[in-house]
């Protein structure tokens, strides 16, 4: 099965876990760092996480690259293959570090930036809708 692993950060505070929850439509389900759901995708299926990264749990390294947590919930961190940033548009301080980890972010493949598109937009219509 194929899997696609999206990293939903931002600071405290900002509705990471409220996005996630609403996204995939688990609301009496205990707050974990990773959330999964199977999805069909072009004909296929694929499980599709979203892992809740507050930016405290992250460093930017000297070579500018992301250093990722070691684990989440106790499951070994997967590779990521896109990053959604969450900001509070009524609290300025909120969107601090966003630029930052933006720019270190690499440039997803073709093949996973397609599918990873239809991913964030179902994701993201669930999440309008839903307000």
């Amino acid at each position: 099965m194929h899997e696609i692993n999206i990293a939903v950060l931002g600071a405290t505070g900002v509705g990471k876990s409220y996005f996630i929850q609403r996204s995939f439509d688990v609301y009496n389900t205990p707050l974990l760092a990773v959330t999964s759901r199977k999805m069909s995708i072009d004909g296929s299926i694929y499980t599709v996480r979203l892992l809740e990264i507050p930016f405290e749990d992250l460093e930017v390294e000297e070579d500018n690259n992301i250093s990722w947590p070691d684990t989440l919930d106790d499951m070994h961190m997967p590779q990521i293959d896109g990053v959604l940033t969450l900001y509070d548009v009524m609290d300025k301080d909120s969107l601090s570090e966003v630029p930052e980890f933006l720019s270190e972010y690499p440039y997803l493949s073709e093949s996973h930036s397609t599918y990873l598109f239809h991913v964030l937009l179902q994701a993201l219509v669930l999440f309008t809708c839903a307000i």
